[in-house]
């Protein structure tokens, strides 16, 4: 495509070009929060630093886009983003916009869907984007119960991000739960006795996790306390809605709905 071509070389990127509108769309409601586009800068050869981090997504897409072209580095934005499995369901539009040479791989989403578990009869799932998916924030004495969690919601059509199923050996594990955590929909902190009480929880893990839940906008489902049996809220979380998981089948709806609904709506 001739002008998806020059669209990557011309320094002045304008949104007066037809396809530079379209590349600039498509970003924005894929990467629809400042987090994420902290994701995919982090894959990229651009500096966050060289970037103004603050003000509307648009408007700092609209800086990004303007940046990444003076310094050549447009083409390569755009396939990060096409080589990224969390925004599938943009990989044709933005792949548009590629010249015909180029060819990247198709992702493979990261899980097959795990059998059905307690889904009520004739109740189907509901497949998100995978952008879409929940980080388990979790203590490792939780590990079976979070399991149970991990299992259900993935069955439920609900892409997570569970540790023992994420984490690659070898892998710098402190480094990849914090850029798992920047670059999740949703983070579910699962809370117990034992985790409320175990030293450096809250202060490791969840602090990182309340570190972005500051970065959303005001009245943005974010971070949801998951109570996995009867314990004190930490008060870092009280100013949060939580659900009992614990208390039966309502409750894990009533999360499920909250996903659901918050998913489908961006």
């Amino acid at each position: 495509m001739t002008s998806s071509w020059s669209l990557f070389r011309n320094p002045d990127f304008s949104l007066a070009n037809p396809a530079a509108q379209e590349l600039f769309n498509n970003l924005v409601a894929a990467y629809d929060q400042t987090p994420h586009i902290r994701f995919l800068l982090s894959k990229t050869s651009i500096r966050e630093a060289d970037i103004t981090m603050t003000g509307a997504v648009r408007d700092v897409w609209l800086g990004l886009l303007r940046h990444a072209a003076r310094g050549e580095r447009l083409r390569e934005l755009v396939e990060v983003a096409v080589g990224d499995d969390t925004i599938a369901a943009y990989h044709p539009r933005l792949q548009r916009l590629l010249d015909d040479d180029v060819s990247l791989p198709e992702q493979a989403p990261r899980h097959a869907p795990a059998s059905p578990v307690g889904r009520p009869a004739g109740d189907k799932p509901v497949h998100f984007e995978s952008a879409s998916r929940a980080f388990l924030c979790h203590s490792s004495g939780d590990k079976e119960l979070v399991r149970q969690l991990y299992r259900r919601l993935q069955s439920d059509g609900v892409p997570c991000w569970f540790d023992e199923e994420d984490l690659l050996p070898g892998q710098d594990w402190e480094y990849e739960i914090g850029k798992a955590i920047r670059a999740s929909r949703f983070i579910l902190a699962c809370l117990s006795q034992a985790s409320v009480s175990k030293t450096g929880y809250v202060q490791k893990e969840l602090a990182r996790a309340l570190d972005v839940a500051q970065e959303q906008q005001e009245g943005a489902i974010f971070l949801i306390p998951v109570r996995l049996e009867d314990c004190e809220i930490p008060q870092r979380l009280r100013r949060w809605q939580w659900v009992d998981l614990f208390s039966g089948e309502p409750a894990y709806a009533r999360l499920l709905q909250v996903l659901r609904r918050t998913s489908s709506t961006g």
